[in-house]
């Protein structure tokens, strides 16, 4: 498995600190994130580019309810929690220029 630099570095901090490495699993997930966090990055510069308001908060957790089929009743903090963390990623990028 080729795994981004992100992925990398993070894959040997976390076997220096627990003396083996990740799972497969857990590296296909972490290689998933990377991606979806520079995809929505690029969102963000896209749109400060174009001039267009950024995204509001609520954006996000509907998102998030979208790509993963959650119910927001049954996982609110999950839900809330990887929304967070994908208006984070798009702020940066659309901060960014």
């Amino acid at each position: 498995m080729t795994l981004s630099p992100t992925v990398t570095k993070w894959a040997e901090a976390y076997e220096q600190e627990h003396g083996h490495k990740p799972a497969d699993l857990v590296l296909q997930i972490a290689e998933h994130i990377e991606k979806v966090c520079k995809m929505l990055n690029e969102l963000g510069q896209k749109d400060a580019q174009q001039g267009k308001c950024a995204h509001p908060a609520d954006f996000f957790p509907a998102l998030v309810i979208k790509a993963f089929g959650m119910d927001i009743s049954k996982h609110p903090d999950t839900v809330q929690a990887v929304a967070d963390l994908w208006q984070s990623d798009y702020m940066d990028g659309y901060n960014d220029i």
